[in-house]
């Protein structure tokens, strides 16, 4: 994908927490620095506690950075006013049961952002409500709803009108389908490639889930203990990671192929400790290609074909296989049509 402006940019943003009894820091995010450019959609990938949902939180300025700027669209994100921030991104959290207030009608959850902007009338308000509701696959009546009467996936796509409604440039996704069902999960995903087609969105998709990222994104960024290790175009990160953790998230993705051997996981291994991680790179305790300069000297970011990787021994593997034949999303993915994708969400069960 040739890229083109950049919307929303991370310039070596650090966030420290304190933790209490006894007092320490733990550091969340360590000097990660990535770029979101027009209509593309980057996946931010990594194990749990790697920092990914404390930068994206720091990237839609609901959490200030220790040190480091967030622009975006060249401006840096802390000067611009809250209503100019939601007009540019919206974000589409994890939950769709914690993410709804319980008190509110349907209706007017979705047209918070506009009812915060002030300017349209009731009657104008209403009427992009039902236009939106119906492009993400619900009909107009839901809007006299309440979250308790909607399922799971009928409540993400409520939370996914309400982040477009405003009409943003760019879209947070937090992990949008990981408590979802697999199968209202193809449907989520298939709303989103969608919407952004119709819209120009750019999206940042934060996940864990590898088959999500090898059919939604462009690029790839992968996060460990709070740094970005490494970043490419989703094809060429995925059938032929160059960073040693890269190939170890891959190789607890199960293959497509039945016949295909599984791949030897060490289970004794964890993730260091962002409270005190080791000196040098820290993955060299669980690497499997670490020396003695990977102990003592932190790996600096090397640039490789049209990404980068940071580590001192990269694997110098080339794509041999198509990504299709090596990573598959566990549930068919296809394109709906508007009545299609408005039937099934009629279905989906509560």
């Amino acid at each position: 994908m040739r890229k083109g402006q950049i919307v929303v940019e991370a310039s070596s943003l650090c966030r420290d927490f304190v933790l209490r009894r006894p007092t320490r820091i733990l550091r969340a995010v360590r000097g990660a620095s990535l770029r979101l450019y027009a209509g593309e959609t980057l996946a931010l990938v990594g194990e749990s506690g790697s920092g990914k949902s404390t930068l994206a939180r720091m990237m839609l300025g609901l959490l200030l950075p220790t040190r480091g700027d967030v622009y975006v669209f060249g401006e840096p994100i802390d000067k611009l006013s809250r209503l100019e921030r939601a007009r540019l991104v919206q974000p589409v959290f994890q939950d769709p049961y914690a993410s709804l207030n319980p008190k509110k009608r349907i209706g007017d959850i979705v047209a918070m952002p506009l009812t915060a902007r002030g300017g349209q009338t009731a009657a104008l308000v209403a009427q992009r409500v039902g236009d939106m509701l119906e492009r993400v696959g619900l009909g107009r009546d839901y809007a006299a709803r309440y979250p308790a009467e909607l399922s799971g996936g009928q409540r993400q796509r409520v939370a996914i009108a309400r982040a477009l409604i405003a009409e943003p440039k760019v879209v947070v996704c937090d992990e949008p389908t990981s408590a979802l069902d697999v199968s209202v999960q193809a449907q989520i995903l298939n709303l989103l490639q969608d919407l952004r087609e119709q819209q120009s969105l750019s999206y940042l998709l934060v996940t864990h889930n590898i088959g999500v990222v090898a059919h939604l994104a462009d690029r790839v960024a992968v996060m460990y203990l709070g740094r970005i290790v490494e970043e490419g175009p989703t094809q060429a990160v995925l059938s032929a990671p160059q960073h040693p953790y890269t190939e170890l998230l891959l190789s607890a993705v199960l293959p497509l192929d039945p016949d295909h051997p599984l791949p030897q996981i060490d289970e004794d291994a964890v993730p260091a400790s962002q409270v005190a991680p080791p000196s040098g790179c820290a993955f060299h305790p669980r690497c499997p290609r670490a020396s003695a300069r990977c102990q003592s000297e932190d790996p600096v970011a090397e640039l490789r074909d049209s990404g980068f990787v940071a580590c001192h021994h990269p694997s110098s593997k080339q794509p041999d296989e198509p990504l299709a034949s090596v990573i598959a999303f566990p549930h068919p993915l296809h394109q709906p049509s508007q009545a299609d994708a408005t039937a099934e969400a009629h279905k989906e069960n509560v």
